[in-house]
């Protein structure tokens, strides 16, 4: 039923980095130039997150007008997946049949799991009901401190029970990235999230998309990377891995306000594509921290 978008699923996903003005206002004008630069680009999805999107600093309103708009922007041109931001299963439904009414193709479910609250049948079940009303990708990290046991179990239930979960993201990783990837076969788009080292792991297993970190800063290695790829030429694509991604994250993750303030740093600095403000209280990037980083991305023929 679904077999065409889950393979339109496959290959460079862009993990929207919710740009934002200086005074809070989420830029809505450099959402469009972010989102139509990285479908240009060559991103196969759009996926928007609560981590990278920055949900922990929207309202849940703001939630649904940043969908709505990376909905109308991308039109129809690459599947996008819309995310919610944790809520109880009635109130994801609710959002689910939002989010298919304003056009999303998926709903990346991350389901509340405070105290360790849910088990296996009720956390199965979330997912089943919202997957009733469209289709559904499971996102790993609630299994992180329920561990391997209890993630694999969940999804083992979703493979005989859920036909509208059509795809997972896997932040997990590790032994139970790749047994994920053999739970997936025939199933779901096994996508990755993190890095392209975190996606050659599983690669052999089954994981056929993943998060892209460079199409918004520097394209060409990004289609070097996914040419590689295709070809199967597994060695070229760890020298870009090597050469490009290790530094990158070594240098990025250095940044008093985390990786995410790297990250957007560096998308800054390709062309000013966007700003690298947050909202308070996250601490943006400072003009020491992206001169250093524009010198480190110069030397590395990232820029």
């Amino acid at each position: 039923m679904y077999d065409e978008l889950k393979k339109r699923l496959e290959g460079m996903a862009y993990s929207v980095n919710t740009p934002f003005e200086k005074d809070g206002d989420i830029d809505y004008k450099g959402l469009e130039r972010l989102l139509n630069y990285c479908i240009d680009q060559g991103a196969n999805s759009i996926v928007l997150t609560y981590g990278d999107s920055v949900y922990s600093l929207l309202t849940d309103r703001e939630v649904g007008e940043l969908t709505k708009k990376t909905v109308e922007i991308v039109n129809r041109r690459v599947p996008v997946v819309a995310a919610d931001r944790q809520w109880w299963t009635g109130e994801e439904i609710k959002f689910a049949e939002y989010c298919k009414e304003i056009g999303a193709d998926l709903l990346m479910v991350l389901p509340p799991d405070w105290a360790a609250s849910c088990t296996e049948s009720t956390m199965t079940d979330h997912y089943i009901e919202v997957s009733k009303h469209m289709p559904v990708m499971v996102v790993t990290n609630v299994f992180v401190k329920r561990g391997m046991t209890f993630g694999l179990n969940v999804m083992r239930h979703l493979k005989e029970k859920a036909p509208g979960v059509i795809a997972v993201k896997d932040d997990f990783t590790g032994d139970f990235g790749r047994r994920l990837g053999l739970l997936s076969k025939d199933t779901w788009t096994f996508m990755m999230g993190g890095t392209k080292e975190k996606f050659m792991e599983s690669l052999d297993y089954g994981c056929n998309a993943y998060f892209s970190t460079f199409l918004p800063i520097n394209p060409a290695i990004a289609r070097d990377f996914y040419r590689y790829i295709q070809s199967n030429d597994h060695q070229k694509a760890i020298e870009i891995i090597a050469k490009y991604e290790i530094p990158f994250f070594d240098t990025i993750m250095k940044f008093k306000g985390g990786f995410d303030a790297g990250m957007r740093a560096a998308i800054h600095l390709n062309d000013d594509l966007m700003p690298c403000y947050r909202r308070a209280p996250y601490a943006n990037p400072t003009e020491e921290e992206i001169l250093s980083l524009k010198h480190t991305l110069k030397d590395l023929n990232i820029l």
